[in-house]
């Protein structure tokens, strides 16, 4: 049979009228009031002259084949995709009949309802509005089409790119009830913080299991806002649904696009540290409570994804997983969910506090079970995308000004930094992290001709400031500097654990605070801590070694006093001899 060359129609429900098929994911109330306003083509396939007790009478084909050569050309297109019921056929009325012992949403009057709208030959229908005398050739949820008949109606929406076609039975001035379902994927980013105890629910991604809104936990620490050191390997998941009707598809291609910040470095050549894998989850049953939940049931072998990594021209770095065909996936359903695990290093061009660094993700999936081949230079004839999600991730800046008494700057005081736990700083560590165990392994941070040496990229929480050598005339600071960063993102010290993480892709919404503690210390002063930087101020006081004049000095004093003692001691040997 002939196919459309190019499909410009976007998201259909397959639905019949008075039933009412949920979709396996709750996709919220905007996808599906936004569904209700779409407009959509009608075909009438047949024509009925009357209608007994809801039943269609006398029918004949309908004005989608207005004449002999169409109908004749749709019949043998007909039988060529499916000889074994529709052989026989050579009326109306008798593809009617071979229709009449399908059932709902059988997978042989999809495949009908595919051929009607891919059908070359195949007209709109048109009616004339009373009293304007206007023609109307497309429809929206509840308008009324005056002739009774067997329809099929195709979205002709410019959004949630799904083509699907609606078969619905109309009566004589019937309403058009098209009870669009969100048959299209969703995806969503999350990045984890170690600071979150809570094991997130989704709010989007719920699964409807037993009449059950079963709601994706995300894992312990993952949602969207995290903050972590410059040197870090930071893990991210990607969330993917399966649409429900994917098996309506020869193949299903099926791509995660991500897109990491130019602070974040993905390292093809080091898999141990990357970690990335994609897990199948589904909804199962915990055999001793019985609760319903989303648990992952394989890890997917590497030859049914592909992955691909490239750092592009203004640092950004596109990581695509690529799924040429979803079908190839064992046990998938429509209440599966493929979850990408990786890590990702932050590093020295990371945005230092505000305005963050957003990482997103998007979707690439098939829209045209007409076409299901993959074209990369005509995405748009075969293939949709969901909106983007984001997530960001944060990092902050130590600032220390070395100073004298009278507050000049003093170049050459080293020092060394300690996390809370107990673990050095060394930017230079050629291990996973900035973070190294012992003292005698940490960096030494040496101040400039300014009197400054900066920490660039550290995480929220506790820190101590040693300094280990003093400029040349000054006393080194007695005690450690203990100072706290206290980065207030949107789940961290909320008020309930379940505060949501709706910051809307405006970063001052995930990080509405900032600001530091510094510990009791008479050399120590917090000067700022602002945009993710604190400052802090370190007095060294200056000592003096002075000659003296005048005077024979003490060390003569001392040599002798040394004399008189040796003498002493002489006298008494000579003395116990004698006797």
């Amino acid at each position: 049979m002939k196919k459309i060359k190019q499909i410009t129609a976007v998201f259909i429900a397959a639905a019949f009228i008075m039933l009412s098929v949920l979709s396996a994911f709750a996709a919220g109330n905007d996808v599906e009031d936004e569904l209700k306003e779409h407009t959509y083509t009608a075909y009438q396939v047949f024509k009925a002259a009357d209608v007994v007790d809801g039943k269609l009478a006398s029918v004949e084909w309908g004005s989608a084949l207005a004449d002999a050569d169409a109908q004749n050309a749709f019949l043998a297109a007909l039988k060529s995709e499916d000889a074994s019921i529709f052989k026989d056929c050579t009326k109306a009325k008798e593809v009617a009949r071979v229709l009449e012992k399908l059932s709902d949403n059988d997978e042989k009057l999809k495949a009908f309802a595919k051929l009607v709208i891919s059908y070359d030959g195949i007209q709109k229908y048109t009616e004339t509005a009373k009293g304007s005398g206007e023609t109307v050739d497309t429809f929206t949820n509840g308008d009324k089409i005056s002739e009774a008949g067997y329809y099929v109606f195709k979205d002709s929406a410019d959004t949630y790119t799904v083509l699907n076609p609606v078969l619905v039975k109309m009566v004589t001035n019937g309403t058009v009830e098209i009870n669009a379902k969100a048959s299209v994927p969703q995806v969503e980013k999350k990045v984890l913080e170690a600071s979150y105890n809570k094991d997130y629910a989704s709010k989007t991604i719920t699964a409807d299991v037993e009449g059950e809104q079963v709601p994706l936990n995300y894992g312990k620490g993952y949602n969207d806002a995290a903050d972590y050191n410059i040197g870090d390997a930071v893990p991210f998941e990607l969330i993917g649904t399966v649409p429900e009707n994917f098996t309506d598809y020869d193949s299903y291609y099926y791509a995660f696009h991500d897109t990491l910040s130019k602070g974040l470095t993905y390292n093809t050549e080091n898999p141990d540290l990357t970690k990335l894998t994609v897990e199948h989850y589904n909804v199962e049953k915990d055999e001793t409570t019985g609760e319903l939940a989303y648990k992952p049931v394989a890890t997917l072998g590497a030859k049914l994804y592909s992955v691909n990594a490239v750092v592009n021209a203004d640092g950004t770095t596109s990581l695509d997983i690529v799924f040429d065909n979803l079908l190839d996936v064992p046990n998938l359903t429509a209440d599966s969910l493929l979850i990408v695990h990786y890590n990702a290093v932050l590093n020295n061009d990371a945005v230092i506090g505000l305005p963050g660094n957003e990482n997103e993700v998007y979707l690439q999936y098939s829209n045209n079970p007409y076409n299901t081949k993959y074209n990369p230079d005509k995405p748009d004839e075969t293939t949709g995308e969901t909106p983007k999600d984001k997530v960001i991730v944060f990092t902050y800046q130590l600032d220390v000004n070395k100073v004298d008494p009278e507050g000049n700057k003093l170049k050459d005081a080293e020092f060394i930094l300690k996390n809370a736990d107990g673990k050095y700083y060394n930017s230079k560590s050629e291990g996973d992290s900035y973070w190294v165990d012992g003292e005698k392994n940490a960096e030494v941070l040496t101040t400039n001709e300014q009197g400054l040496f900066e920490v660039k990229g550290i995480d929220n929480g506790k820190y101590f400031l040693k300094e280990t050598k003093a400029p040349a005339g000054f006393n080194k600071t007695e005690d450690e500097i203990e100072f706290t960063v206290d980065a207030k993102l949107i789940s961290r010290n909320a008020e309930s654990e379940d505060a949501p993480q709706t910051w809307e892709g405006v970063p001052e919404i995930a990080l509405p605070s900032f600001s530091a503690t510094l510990k009791d210390n008479p050399a120590a002063e917090l000067l700022s801590a602002e945009n993710g930087t604190v400052s802090l101020k370190v007095t060294n006081t200056d000592v003096y070694d002075l000659p003296g004049t005048g005077g024979i000095g003490t060390t003569v004093f001392y040599i002798a006093g040394g004399v008189l003692v040796a003498a002493a001691l002489v006298l008494l040997v000579v003395k116990r001899k004698v006797k």
